[in-house]
């Protein structure tokens, strides 16, 4: 993966900083409450608990945009640490293979795999809510947002294609400025290339 693509890890903090002043969120207030307790379940740390909370309140209140995106975004970064992982073990791996160390190579392949199997249904969900998220253009600073995560998802499938056009309307809609706006048309330039997509 080339340099511009392996940038994207490197965003810490960005979503929720550029998220913190924006977007209302929309729905019933019973609906609002089950989201205020997922994200409070969140911010202590249960993430998993929070998933769940914020999944049952998607079924109940499917109309909730902002909570979808954020159960959306909680699966992302669960599958999101996973994959980090997965690519710890994939280089652990190549460097014992140099090493002619074939056993422990062959365990840290293992473990890439286990990792890459617990992160591909977070991604799956996440980039499913993203779908729904991003068809409701009422707040599009909101939809600009569910695009970019939708580019993140369709990175970890290698669907470079689709990746290449969620960046351009992520752009479209979220209008980042200045540097932020460098950074998304440098991803979306690296992502055309992985495509083949001429201009």
């Amino acid at each position: 993966m080339n340099r511009t693509l392996t940038r994207l890890a490197l965003l810490p903090a960005l979503l929720a900083l550029a998220l913190a002043g924006g977007c209302a969120s929309t729905g019933e207030p019973a609906g609002n409450e089950v989201f205020a307790q997922g994200i409070k379940q969140a911010e202590q740390g249960n993430v998993d608990q929070a998933i769940r909370t914020l999944s049952g309140g998607v079924g109940q209140y499917p109309g909730h945009t902002r909570m979808r995106f954020e159960l959306a975004r909680l699966q992302y970064e669960t599958g999101e640490a996973h994959h980090i992982r997965e690519r710890q073990a994939v280089r652990a791996a190549a460097r014992m293979a140099e090493q002619g160390r074939r056993d422990d190579a062959l365990a840290h392949r293992r473990e890439a795999n286990e990792h890459r199997a617990k992160a591909t249904p977070h991604y799956q969900a996440a980039r499913e809510n993203l779908r729904v998220v991003v068809d409701d253009t009422s707040d599009q600073h909101l939809a600009g947002w569910g695009y970019y995560l939708l580019m993140r998802t369709d990175i970890f499938f290698e669907d470079w294609q689709a990746a290449a056009r969620d960046i351009e309307r992520a752009i479209e809609l979220g209008k980042p400025t200045g540097p932020l706006l460098a950074q998304w048309k440098e991803y979306e330039q690296g992502l055309r290339d992985r495509a083949g997509i001429r201009n």
